[in-house]
């Protein structure tokens, strides 16, 4: 049976500014979400155009998780110790989770490929 994860990367993988996260050779895939990274300098949109645009759709999607660097919790200590991660902070502005649950079906990831390729 062909999985969510399979799908979005098959309908997703040409078009450009979308990135997937690097898998190493060794390393196999475990899917939970389904991130995508967007480069606006390589597509004509943003993440958060792209986000708003599925929300017009009625798909609900949500950027990364906020790094624990930046949250109220940890913000002073990681300050403190002089912590600088541009990285993760790069890709908490641009990084996003498409849908996915137990019960998506194949027409439900189709969809969100379709609204996503409609943004060229």
């Amino acid at each position: 049976m062909i999985s969510i994860f399979e799908i979005y990367s098959e309908g997703l993988k040409d078009i450009p500014g979308i990135l997937f996260h690097p898998v190493v050779s060794w390393a196999e895939v475990s899917p939970w979400l389904f991130p995508i990274v967007i480069d606006s300098k390589k597509s004509n949109y943003t993440r958060e155009k792209l986000i708003q645009r599925l929300s017009e759709e009625g798909i609900e999607s949500r950027p990364f998780f906020t790094p624990v660097h930046s949250l109220p919790a940890f913000r002073e200590t990681s300050i403190c110790r002089g912590d600088r991660l541009p990285i993760t902070d790069h890709l908490c502005r641009v990084g996003m989770n498409l849908p996915t649950y137990n019960n998506m079906t194949i027409d439900e990831v189709e969809r969100v490929i379709e609204v996503i390729r409609s943004l060229k």
